[in-house]
């Protein structure tokens, strides 16, 4: 469905209601675009309310999008419902696997009970081997164990042989894998046992300037991890690459805090005024806390690595010829004035795959060969920038 703005009400989806009984507490989020962006309209889990000029589509699986790009200066804000779970929350939900199988009642469940028909029965024997009877919780800890001590996270981690099942590769014979591949073999070992599990991506906090107080996202802070769904506390998500704490467990304050606590209680009457609270210094995206140092760097999703790589080819185009805001199109444009049509082609086809990552959720971002030829193309365009910067040089 599609909600115009600049107040959008947004209903629950998939798996999104609560149990009775069961708190939340709002949750803020103020965005500025500081580059063209496709029309992805980020959230925290289970959004309530948007403040956006313009029109949103409204997705079953969550996903949101604008009527049209984000271009540079655009600021939205979401307000979400948060569950302060802890572990002790999600262990009193027992074990989902006794509840749920992929011929569950509950029909909306089943995509996310199944497993490809490639995965490999020493897949399936691991799984039932590190499973904890007392909770799906205790087994989602048991399985991120195994992954940590058994696996190293490599962004350049070989590409599985012809034929061969993704997650058997990553598990048992390169035991090398970025984040795709680690959280898509937590999803499937759980899903083997009846427990309903996603996979999500979208980025991680980034890194916050201690001034102000906002948080700073970039191309390289794309991230994958994995969401369980919990009877009581809907969809909770898990990073297997990462110690992340539960929003229960976590220090929640942060500069501005009180200033958007205060416009929550305003938005209902006021969705207009919102942007005078922005403009005010207002604009303070409260996300998770505690988030190491050393995480940020390991937990770069290879696409995001590569789009980083990209920008990097500016410092080989004269400045007066590069694009005022640098999206992977401009880029593209610039790599051909440079260089001719061969490399504008080559160069279009990279921008057209990277804005795809982000905008369409049919594009399959796990293709190795797509990624592998994505990679040489930007290697070739680097090689040739850097030929003739040393030749106008000389």
């Amino acid at each position: 469905m599609t909600r115009d703005g600049p107040r959008i009400d947004v209903p629950p989806t998939l798996g999104d209601r609560l149990a009775r009984g069961v708190e939340s507490e709002s949750f803020v989020q103020t965005f500025h675009v500081e580059a063209d962006l496709p029309n992805v309209i980020f959230a925290a889990s289970r959004p309530e309310t948007i403040l956006f000029d313009g029109s949103v589509t409204l997705r079953d699986d969550a996903a949101l999008r604008a009527d049209r790009t984000l271009s540079a200066g655009t600021v939205y804000s979401v307000v979400s419902q948060r569950v302060p779970v802890t572990s002790e929350t999600l262990r009193a939900q027992g074990d989902l696997g006794q509840r749920f199988s992929p011929a569950a009642d509950e029909q909306w469940l089943r995509p996310f009970l199944e497993i490809p028909e490639s995965t490999s029965q020493r897949t399936l024997d691991l799984a039932a081997e590190l499973r904890d009877d007392r909770s799906t919780y205790d087994t989602i800890r048991a399985y991120e164990a195994w992954i940590a001590t058994n696996t190293v996270y490599d962004l350049d981690a070989p590409i599985p042989a012809p034929g061969a099942d993704a997650v058997d590769d990553h598990l048992f014979v390169s035991q090398r894998g970025f984040c795709e591949q680690i959280s898509s073999s937590l999803v499937v070992m759980l899903r083997s046992q009846g427990i309903p599990t996603r996979l999500a991506t979208g980025y991680i906090p980034g890194d916050r300037d201690r001034i102000s107080g906002v948080w700073e996202v970039r191309a390289r802070h794309a991230h994958a991890w994995v969401e369980v769904w919990f009877p009581e506390t809907g969809w909770q998500a898990f990073d297997p690459t990462a110690d992340v704490p539960l929003a229960g467990e976590t220090d929640r304050g942060s500069v501005g805090g009180d200033v958007l606590t205060a416009a929550i209680g305003s938005v209902a009457e006021r969705p207009v005024e919102i942007g005078a609270i922005v403009a005010a210094g207002a604009g303070v995206t409260l996300l998770l806390r505690r988030w190491k140092a050393s995480v940020a760097r390991r937990r770069r999703g290879r696409w995001g690595a590569l789009h980083d790589d990209v920008l990097g080819l500016l410092d080989l185009v004269p400045a007066d010829r590069r694009p005022a805001v640098p999206t992977a199109p401009a880029i593209a444009d610039a790599v051909g004035r440079e260089l001719g049509p061969e490399e504008a082609s080559m160069a279009g086809r990279v921008a057209e795959r990277l804005d795809r990552v982000i905008a369409d959720p049919t594009f399959d971002a796990t293709d190795d060969e797509v990624y592998a030829e994505t990679r040489r193309d930007v290697a070739a365009i680097r090689r040739r920038l850097a030929e003739l910067s040393r030749t106008a040089s000389s």
